[in-house]
């Protein structure tokens, strides 16, 4: 405890923030905001890439080295949306 009328530093404040118990709630929220904002761009590049003029440039290898990446990422998706479609509540 610090005595009356003395003055945290910036410093100070930072670390009981970081060994308070409101930090991996916080923490928590602020990773899943930015997932959830990571997963939006993903999906909107997506929808406006020019796949056409994207694969015209790789070699063979590369295309279905990005095919096979992409296929896993959506169907990673794909199960991760079926898994929270199921989890969800259901209004009878």
């Amino acid at each position: 405890m610090r005595p009356i009328g003395s003055t945290f530093t910036g410093e100070d404040l930072s670390e009981r923030f970081l060994e308070g118990n409101n930090f991996m709630p916080w923490f928590r929220k602020r990773r899943e905001a930015a997932e959830q904002e990571q997963h939006r761009l993903w999906r909107q590049a997506r929808v406006v890439a020019d796949i056409k003029t994207f694969i015209s440039k790789m070699s063979e290898l590369e295309v279905v080295d990005s095919f096979n990446a992409i296929q896993r990422h959506l169907l990673a998706e794909m199960q991760k949306t079926t898994k929270d479609w199921k989890s969800t509540p259901r209004v009878s």
